[in-house]
């Protein structure tokens, strides 16, 4: 994992793994899906009197991880299907964060 042997780490760090069932992914969605899971870093936080959580994608960043992924443009912008796809998926994740923190 990132090219580091867990037999080297002496110790101080134990690493696991979570194995979960695959997950299916229609093919015309395998752009938005390789999108959002790029995104993982680029997450808005919100933090106040009862703690900080996840608001939303960074929408300035999208259009960056695209390119760094190789993914084709349109006039320089995401293909409107990807990007519905990604938006989808970003509700759903804050809906079950939401109902994670209730």
């Amino acid at each position: 994992m990132l090219g580091i042997d867990p037999t080297k780490l002496g110790g101080r760090r134990q690493l696991r793994t979570i194995e979960t069932d695959p997950v299916p992914i229609w093919p015309d969605m395998a752009d938005g899906w390789a999108l959002f899971l790029a995104m993982g870093t680029q997450w808005n936080w919100v933090a106040g009197g009862f703690g900080a959580f996840q608001s939303g994608l960074k929408y300035e960043a999208v259009e960056v991880v695209a390119r760094s992924l190789g993914m084709k443009l349109d006039d320089g912008r995401i293909p409107v299907p990807v990007f519905l796809d990604l938006r989808t998926l970003e509700a759903e994740t804050l809906r079950c964060w939401s109902a994670r923190r209730k």
